[in-house]
């Protein structure tokens, strides 16, 4: 069994966006790719202050897909028998502090506790925040 399409992230199986966009905190945003990607190849206006944080339709389908794929055997980029790793945010900060952002996180979160079969990677510049948001 093969890997479904997910990403071309060697470090994960599955990326898992929720909402797109955010705003850059730190000097560590500064080439960020995720700007990068969705501005020039995408067209969007998702970044910066008052910008709208649309939803990514297709998320929960890709989980539920990814979830599937685990359960018939499918090997993880950590090898065969080892758990599935979703990488949450490849296009977003799952932390950010926007209207859009808070709406959407409940989503985000009951989504990881119904797939208790995948590991979910969560990264963000902003530490401050992480236990507002749990």
């Amino acid at each position: 069994m093969t890997k479904p399409q997910g990403t071309l992230i060697a470090w994960t199986d599955q990326t898992a966006n929720f909402w797109m966009g955010c705003v850059k905190v730190s000097e560590g945003c500064r080439h960020c790719y995720a700007e990068t990607l969705t501005k020039n190849r995408m067209g969007l206006d998702v970044w910066g202050p008052g910008t709208p944080r649309p939803a990514v339709k297709n998320t929960l389908a890709k989980l539920r897909a990814q979830s599937r794929a685990a359960a018939k055997g499918a090997a993880s980029v950590q090898g065969p028998g080892r758990p599935h790793l979703v990488f949450v945010g490849s296009l977003m900060d799952w932390a950010e502090d926007h209207p859009d952002a808070e709406g959407l996180r409940a989503l985000m979160w009951a989504a990881i506790r119904h797939h208790r079969d995948l590991t979910f990677q969560l990264l963000t510049k902003r530490a401050d925040r992480i236990a507002r948001c749990l």
